[in-house]
């Protein structure tokens, strides 16, 4: 493993976004939805004002100072000069900012993978910059099997972590309810909008030392082609604990 992905966490974090074309847009994306303090200093050929993010914050059309980057954590640089990029990211070095200079490398501190943002749940593909195409390639077929309702899922989980480390102390029953129930009825409920129903399902595992019965379910594998099975298919299969 030559990159290590790291999860930091944003709220009271101040992010900084140098640059106004279309590279530094994807940057401001990546956090208009975040609690993080985010500001943007709008230096060279600014994009369409229609092309903005929702909540982009007020650009700054200058480039900025050493004072203005005080108290960054992060720093994105998206300027077309190499040298001005190279120049930008020196100085932001200098207020203790980890830099990420978008499409150099060798100028950054880190790069920003290729992100499925399901508001609680984010999966980030790397390539350590070498394949950011690759990166989005790899992005959209695990974007594709990815249910639309984790974020929720992994908040009602959060919501009764303690409740169930209380009632299961042991680490790996514990890890076999939480298996349970990411992959039984309360993921299905939670999927379909019922949350309330889906919290009631957990709580109910609490009390249920194996789970009640077994599901089987049947699926059509047609000519064989393992490529013609169906999303909800490969989902069935991933969640199988036997497979005959």
């Amino acid at each position: 493993m030559r990159v290590f992905l790291a999860s930091i966490p944003l709220t009271d974090v101040r992010v900084a976004v140098i640059g106004g074309g279309e590279a530094a847009l994807a940057k401001l994306r990546l956090f208009t939805t975040s609690p993080a303090a985010l500001s943007w200093f709008a230096v060279g050929e600014v994009a369409d004002r229609r092309e903005w993010p929702n909540g982009a914050p007020k650009p700054v059309f200058a480039e900025p100072t050493a004072e203005h980057l005080a108290g960054a954590r992060l720093v994105f640089i998206a300027v077309e000069d190499a040298g001005d990029a190279a120049r930008l990211a020196a100085m932001a070095r200098t207020t203790g900012a980890q830099v990420n200079v978008v499409d150099r490398p060798h100028l950054s501190d880190f790069q920003t993978p290729a992100l499925i943002d399901r508001d609680q749940v984010v999966v980030g593909v790397a390539t350590g910059g070498l394949g950011p195409i690759l990166a989005r390639d790899l992005r959209s077929r695990i974007e594709a099997v990815l249910p639309a309702a984790l974020g929720p899922l992994a908040r009602l989980a959060g919501e009764l972590r303690e409740t169930v480390k209380a009632s299961v102390p042991d680490f790996m029953a514990r890890r076999r309810f939480w298996e349970r129930a990411f992959r039984g009825p309360a993921a299905d409920l939670v999927a379909h909008g019922r949350e309330a129903e889906a919290r009631r399902e957990m709580l109910r595992l609490l009390n249920v030392a194996v789970p009640e019965h077994g599901v089987v379910h049947i699926v059509g594998a047609g000519p064989g082609d393992p490529e013609l099975l169906t999303l909800k298919a490969l989902r069935v299969l991933q969640d199988a604990d036997v497979i005959i």
